[in-house]
């Protein structure tokens, strides 16, 4: 009975969301870093890798931290540290900005 409460929570939490938790990338080395006039940033990593992509977005070859986003200047600073030192960058994805997987979250291995 105990389990059956617990999982009936669970699922009612998740659908009162309306958000589910975004895509992982995995860890890969970053290979450009974009920044355009707009204040998107765009990155790409290890070249030839379409990344998680769960909003069908046209490109998954390069990621885009919007703008208007209050962590986009922390994101891009991580890619660039990762860049700089040689480190792998995971980047967490949900919906798209533009043609691209938008970028939300992200952690330096």
């Amino acid at each position: 009975m105990k389990l059956s409460i617990s999982a009936f929570f669970i699922v009612l939490f998740s659908l009162a969301s309306g958000k589910s938790f975004a895509a992982w990338t995995g860890y890969y080395p970053v290979d450009q870093v974009y920044s355009h006039v707009s204040g998107n940033v765009y990155i790409r990593l290890n070249p030839g890798t379409a990344h998680s992509n769960p909003g069908g977005c046209g490109n998954a070859y390069w990621l885009a931290v919007p703008a208007a986003q209050a962590n986009n200047k922390d994101i891009l600073q991580m890619a660039l540290t990762a860049k700089g030192a040689g480190l792998t960058l995971q980047l967490g994805v949900d919906g798209c900005e533009g043609n691209y997987p938008k970028v939300l979250h992200s952690m330096i291995e």
